[in-house]
């Protein structure tokens, strides 16, 4: 009688264990419910509008070439300057009193070399009396020689002690507009650093920060599009430009590109800082755009879900990404027109998982 009611109470376990299972099985292997969109080529165009500034072609940053003090500064930041105009000054007392002993050494080599060459002349006048003999006439003409070279040398000397006065001003180089100055005066500006900066009259460029993902071709091509450049503060006037140059490395605090749009013919108005827009849009070519909910990541890789349309199960397709847009993805190859693409539904699949499309989209 023990003996049959443990057998019972074993049976009706088994029953129950094998009752909770059932409905887990049937549960793992329903179908997932998921929604799906064909894949086609479509015509694609992509455009952009972004703000920049307007900056010159060319830009130059000016430095003293010896080190000093600033005694005078004689430009201000927007100053229009001229080629040869004195910009600044740093104390030239040094490079002064460097000139003065310049000018005394080339005064006493100049004497000296008339003193040797008269000796040489009264030894060439002995010599040829006799009454001196060969080595004293040798001599001279060594001492001369030598009365030479030391005029040679202290003249040298001089125009490197002009030189270094001169250094003592700092000159623009062309004209332009002063954009920036570095130092004050009185402060000292060492060899060799910026101390104004200067935006040369004639071309100019709208220059602008883009997203690396907003670079949405190569170099070539864009500089191939025309942008039309707007003013933000007037909106009709207007310019046309050409990409001139796009940076080939992104700023690495910003994450930006930097992108330079040549003008042609910019209007008066558009001036160095004024804030510009730029439009481009690229010509229209056919490609196959995917929603940004289908995308998903395969073994590292940029991955799709796509549904077997017979066997209506799931796999897995990995893809490559042309671009990221606002609209969608742009894909450059992986999948082909006609693809059942799993647009929602696809975080709960795997490999071989049946699945059951949405109503009133295509099987």
């Amino acid at each position: 009688m023990k003996r049959s009611a443990q057998l019972s109470v074993a049976a009706l376990a088994l029953v129950g264990l094998t009752a909770c299972q059932q409905p887990e099985a049937a549960i793992e292997e329903s179908p997932r419910l998921v929604r799906v969109i064909t894949v086609a080529v479509r015509d694609h165009t992509t455009s952009a509008s972004l703000t920049g500034e307007v900056q010159a072609l060319t830009k130059i940053d000016l430095a003293f070439r010896v080190a000093g003090q600033i005694s005078e500064l004689n430009v201000t930041v927007g100053q229009h300057v001229t080629a040869g105009q004195i910009l600044a000054h740093i104390d030239s007392e040094a490079q002064q009193a460097d000139l003065e002993l310049a000018k005394a050494s080339v005064q006493a080599a100049e004497a000296a070399l008339e003193q040797a060459s008269a000796a040489l002349a009264r030894q060439q006048a002995l010599l040829a009396s006799g009454l001196v003999t060969r080595s004293k006439y040798d001599q001279a003409e060594q001492d001369r020689r030598t009365a030479e070279s030391s005029l040679v040398a202290a003249q040298a000397m001089h125009q490197a002690a002009l030189n270094a006065l001169s250094y003592t001003e700092l000159l623009a180089d062309g004209d332009g507009i002063v954009t920036r100055i570095n130092r004050d005066k009185g402060e000292i500006a060492a060899s060799a650093q910026p101390v104004i900066s200067i935006a040369h009259d004639g071309p100019r460029d709208a220059v602008f920060n883009v997203h690396e993902s907003l670079l949405f071709a190569d170099a070539e091509e864009l500089q191939a599009v025309p942008v039309d450049i707007a003013l933000v503060a007037d909106d009709s006037v207007r310019a046309i430009g050409t990409i001139r140059e796009v940076a080939p490395t992104v700023d690495p605090r910003s994450g930006t590109v930097r992108v330079r749009v040549a003008l042609e013919n910019a209007p008066p108005a558009m001036k160095l800082g004024s804030l510009v827009t730029g439009s481009v849009t690229m010509p229209i070519s056919h490609a196959i755009v995917i929603p940004w909910s289908a995308i998903t990541l395969d073994q590292g890789r940029p991955a799709v879900w796509l549904v077997e349309p017979e066997a209506l199960t799931a796999t897995v397709r990995h893809v490559e990404i042309k671009q990221y847009t606002t609209p969608g993805i742009v894909l450059a190859g992986g999948l082909k027109a006609g693809d059942l693409l799993v647009v929602e539904g696809g975080q709960f699949l795997y490999e071989g998982k049946p699945v059951r499309i949405a109503s009133g989209d295509p099987a």
